[in-house]
């Protein structure tokens, strides 16, 4: 699943006992959020050269993502994960906009804090403890790491296409969750998400590049003969 960080094959592995960077989760994560495929994580999409020559494309020069988790696999856990957040200790991080699925996380003696979830566009974790390793001050993950996620998501998902969870029909959260959500940052005005700038849907934007490369094709045209008489209507 991509996770870089040595991993114990003891038993007590499951419950976290192997430590795991922030990237590690979030890259673990994205294979649920991907329905099931590994792929390398990388920060380069493109290298350009000086005259504008493509060097490198990741979509292209990069190994394929390989199927690591079967659909049904796939399907069951991004469930389990969903009723975390919907009915368990991840309710913090609920989004108004899309459906999310999460892990809440607190190690012994509470010296970190996690809470890495998804929707189906973007995958996030977040991370809260001290540098020296030292017992925060009952600091949970469904405290302020699910806060944390909920207002950079919040963020995140503004103006675009909400994509399903693979395995979870329903991109949008129950009308219930989203009217709570709601009535809740009306009555906290500092939990109140500012909006990002209005910008074009990915759809429109698509109808406009199509658009662009028809106009770019098309024949050019020829301008009359001579004048053309105009009607004195």
């Amino acid at each position: 699943m991509g996770v870089e960080s040595p991993l114990s094959g003891h038993k007590t592995m499951v419950l976290g006992t192997s430590g795991m960077t922030v990237m590690d989760q979030a890259t673990g994560y994205s294979v649920f959020a991907d329905g099931g495929f590994a792929d390398e994580r990388h920060g380069i999409t493109e290298l350009l050269s000086r005259i504008g020559k493509v060097v490198y494309d990741h979509d292209e020069d990069a190994p394929k993502p390989k199927r690591v988790l079967s659909d049904k696999v796939v399907a069951e856990m991004n469930y389990m994960l969903s009723q975390v957040t919907e009915r368990g200790t991840g309710r913090r991080a609920l989004l108004p906009m899309a459906r999310i699925a999460g892990k809440t996380g607190t190690t012994q003696d509470y010296r970190d804090a996690w809470f890495v979830g998804f929707t189906g566009n973007y995958v996030c974790a977040v991370w809260i403890g001290n540098d020296d390793y030292t017992p925060m001050k009952r600091v949970v993950g469904g405290f302020i790491p699910a806060m944390i996620w909920q207002r950079v998501m919040s963020y995140a998902n503004q103006n675009v296409d909400i994509k399903p969870i693979p395995g979870l029909p329903d991109p949008l959260p129950d009308p219930k969750i989203a009217g709570q959500l709601a009535k809740a940052e009306k009555k906290d005005g500092d939990a109140v998400v500012r909006e990002r700038p209005r910008i074009l849907s990915s759809a429109t934007t698509e109808f406009l590049r199509e658009l662009s490369e028809a106009l770019k094709t098309a024949p050019p045209l020829k301008p009359p003969a001579r004048p053309e008489t105009l009607s004195s209507l």
